[in-house]
């Protein structure tokens, strides 16, 4: 905010006009006691010009209800194209003390990681789809010791897979009361339309 304000300073001062935006930021007042308001506007090349594109990203902002599948959308990146994937989680099963809620939250907001996997095997195979099953256990310090494919993925790509089980692998947890937790978490992934 602070980048944003002084660059609306430095466009007043210098009589500079910003060229009009088709859809405008949204715009703010600030008024010292004894001075003028001034009025800049708020956007993201204000605050981060030439900022790069981060790959993949940590947080697509979606919500699943436990218990149910959900459907997680967004895109991820220059590499997306027109068109997302679409991700359906479902049925996540827990075996030990971790609420199955906060094991959902954790990979809801690490799904970017996965989607980014499955967009390199939609690059070699834009037809590509299907479900892939990750077994993982979580040890008593909240770290995923192993992950591995369960018998019940049906994606043929075996670098996707391999890409997504290690992704799970550098997840972290809070810490389980009394053991270890084993997780099987199945993502059926399908090309947007």
């Amino acid at each position: 905010m602070k980048r944003a304000l002084a660059a609306a300073l430095v466009l007043l001062a210098c009589g500079c006009r910003k060229p009009k935006e088709e859809n405008p930021a949204p715009q703010f007042s600030v008024v010292a006691p004894g001075a003028p308001a001034v009025t800049a506007t708020a956007s993201a090349t204000a605050e981060a010009p030439n900022a790069p594109t981060a790959e993949p990203p940590l947080d697509d902002g979606g919500a699943i209800g436990l218990g149910n599948i959900g459907t997680i959308g967004g895109g991820f990146g220059r590499d997306a194209g027109s068109h997302s994937p679409r991700v359906v989680t479902g049925s996540t099963t827990v075996n030990g003390r971790l609420p199955p809620e906060v094991v959902q939250r954790i990979v809801r907001r690490n799904m970017g990681r996965f989607k980014y996997c499955y967009q390199q095997g939609l690059v070699r195979d834009p037809s590509l789809s299907g479900k892939v099953a990750v077994k993982f256990v979580i040890d008593t310090k909240g770290e995923v010791t192993t992950a591995t494919r369960d018998a019940s993925t049906t994606l043929t790509d075996a670098a996707v897979v391999a890409c997504i089980t290690r992704a799970f692998q550098s997840l972290s947890f809070p810490e389980p009361e009394g053991g270890i937790v084993v997780v099987t978490y199945p993502i059926v992934f399908q090309p947007g339309e």
